[in-house]
């Protein structure tokens, strides 16, 4: 779900300056959290971190996107990045199989 966010609606989570949409298969929170991470000023870099801890910022980052960036999300937002309508058919049988 988090490819279907629109990078401008990431950037206002969390004060990132992505500048173009991901890609289908990027892992998207993977590279959200090591570009907050890199801006963190932290002295290690993103792959001196063990795994435990790059794990953790990923799902830390993977929460933030489906909260809080999807409320940044607007209708125009997902036309952009769902010309399709993929994701309003998902939201529709879910809305018809919890009535």
């Amino acid at each position: 779900m988090e490819n279907y966010i629109r990078f401008e609606a990431i950037n206002e989570e969390f004060g990132t300056q992505f500048a173009e949409q991901f890609q289908p298969f990027d892992d998207v929170p993977t590279l959200v959290a090591k570009a907050v991470y890199g801006a963190s000023g932290s002295s290690k870099s993103w792959e001196e971190l063990d795994d435990k801890k790059q794990s953790k910022k990923e799902s830390k980052a993977k929460k933030r996107l489906n909260r809080g960036a999807v409320e940044n999300m607007t209708l125009a937002r997902l036309e952009e990045v769902d010309a399709e309508g993929e994701v309003m058919s998902w939201l529709a049988a879910i809305s018809l199989q919890s009535q």
